[in-house]
């Protein structure tokens, strides 16, 4: 019985922390899924504010053709649980076009070209949940040009949105574009908008106005090409006063570095694996039974 506490206690510490629609990946964590022998990357976008905006915890690094094989293996001991209880879970695997398996190994071949995501649950007497999910861009050729989504808010865009924060005042419009993104060998044929607050929209650009008790929104842009291949990218804004506005507007320089700052979002995701990681070595040292 202590075993079955241990692993549920786990497992649904990671399914909170990593499977919510309003998060992709737990900042921070170690990677443990190998895609032909790498390990896989945190997804560049963390989280979204829409039920039915299905975001990947990571993405393989390497370019993926169709009609090769590609191996997948999961590091069960970097996940962390103890050993006999690993080998008594069934991971369910799910590679995004239709085929499942099952193990801590496996190896595919898509068949079409396009985005997938893999995702994997762990289950346990019953007890399941998802404890990986991963973008994977199969290529129908090597040299084909995925897209880039480009996000814009009133003429100007984050680099690196997780240190290059905007600041706008949240009691006007504020113009979202998407026409900077960069078209690859498909031509983009669909657009989606999480604002951040809950709302959406499909449309190359719109404007927007956000709550005034709202202080920070992380909206997220996706594209997608006339192939099926997909691109995300979020930007973190903060509220500021219509003259802090103006200054930046006027210095076109909301990425400068003068007005460079560590993003929130970061520190609030550290905060939780912090807690997290103590709370999960206190549950294993003190219910886990010693052979």
């Amino acid at each position: 019985m202590k075993r079955i506490f241990v692993f549920l206690l786990f497992f649904m510490l990671m399914f909170t922390l990593c499977a919510s629609a309003a998060s992709a990946h737990l900042a921070g964590t170690p990677p443990f899924f190998e895609i032909n022998g790498k390990l896989a990357a945190q997804y560049n976008v963390p989280s979204t504010s829409l039920e039915d905006f299905p975001l990947p915890q990571d993405i393989g690094i390497d370019r993926y053709l169709v009609n090769t094989k590609i191996e997948f293996h999961i590091k069960s001991e970097i996940i962390g649980v103890p050993p006999d209880v690993a080998k008594d879970t069934v991971f369910e695997w799910d590679f995004g076009d239709g085929t499942k398996a099952t193990g801590l190994s496996n190896s595919h071949i898509y068949k079409t070209p396009g985005s997938y995501t893999i995702s994997i649950d762990a289950v346990y007497q019953g007890d399941a949940a998802l404890i990986e999910s991963a973008r994977l861009q199969v290529l129908p050729n090597s040299e084909y040009k995925l897209p880039v989504a480009v996000l814009t808010v009133n003429g100007s865009t984050a680099n690196d949105p997780l240190v290059n924060v905007l600041h706008f005042p949240f009691n006007k419009n504020m113009h979202f574009d998407s026409n900077k993104s960069i078209v690859g060998n498909g031509k983009i044929t669909a657009i989606r908008w999480d604002f951040g607050d809950g709302e959406q929209s499909n449309k190359s650009s719109i404007d927007h106005m956000y709550r005034l008790d709202s202080d920070m929104v992380f909206p997220v842009l996706r594209v997608e090409d006339e192939n099926g291949f997909i691109s995300d990218t979020f930007a973190q804004i903060d509220k500021s006063t219509e003259s802090e506005s103006t200054v930046q507007t006027n210095q076109k320089a909301t990425v400068d570095d003068a007005q460079k700052k560590p993003s929130y979002l970061w520190v609030f995701w550290l905060a939780i694996i912090v807690a997290g990681g103590f709370l999960l070595k206190f549950i294993v040292s003190r219910y886990t039974i010693k052979k």
